[in-house]
C-alpha cells in the first residue's frame, strides 16, 4: 500500500504479510500496489486512528487493505 501525504509531499509504503505490518523505503518493483490513500497528513493520520473514514482521502484500490492498518 501507499500512503501519500500531499501537503507534506511525503510517501510511505506499507506491506501486510502474515498479520505483520512492514514500513518499506521503496516498494518491491515486482509487486503491484494494491491500495493507495492520498490526502493531507492530518486526514491520513485520523483515518489510521479510526477517527475519520478513509473516504476522506483519495483512495484507489482495495480499501479493505487500508482498513487493516487502522489502530483498534
Amino acid at each position: 500500500m501507499q500512503l501519500f501525504a500531499q501537503d507534506a509531499d511525503t510517501t510511505w509504503f506499507v506491506r501486510l504479510r502474515e498479520g505483520r505490518v512492514a514500513l518499506l523505503d521503496q516498494p518491491d518493483a515486482r509487486t503491484e500496489l494494491q491500495a493507495r490513500a492520498a490526502g493531507s497528513a492530518s486526514d491520513i493520520a485520523l483515518a489510521l486512528w479510526g477517527r475519520l473514514p478513509f473516504g476522506i482521502c483519495d483512495v484507489v484500490g482495495d480499501e479493505r487493505l487500508l482498513q487493516a492498518l487502522r489502530v483498534e
